[in-house]
Formats: C-alpha cells, structure tokens, sequence
C-alpha cells in the first residue's frame, strides 16, 4: 500500500463523478487508479 492509493470513499466518488457503468473488466479500477496517482506523484519529486 501505497500514500497515493485510495480509500474505498474516494473511489466510489471517482466513480460517481466520472459516471462509469459497471462492466467485466481485465483490470480492477481501483488498481488502475493508484497506478497512475503513484506515476504522477513520482514525477513530480
């Protein structure tokens, strides 16, 4: 666990406000957004 990663709260609300419909997917989203908030956060050390 990273301090980038998000909280269960912090995702349900990306998900709200990015109105994304629940479908099979080969990835879970919730680790797709980690990755790319720890890129991002590390980029910019």
């Amino acid at each position: 666990m990273y301090l980038t990663d998000l909280e269960a709260i912090q995702l349900q609300v990306t998900k709200k406000i990015l109105d994304l419909q629940e479908r099979k997917r080969k990835y879970d989203l919730s680790e797709i957004w980690n990755v790319i908030f720890y890129i991002v956060n590390i980029a910019y050390q």
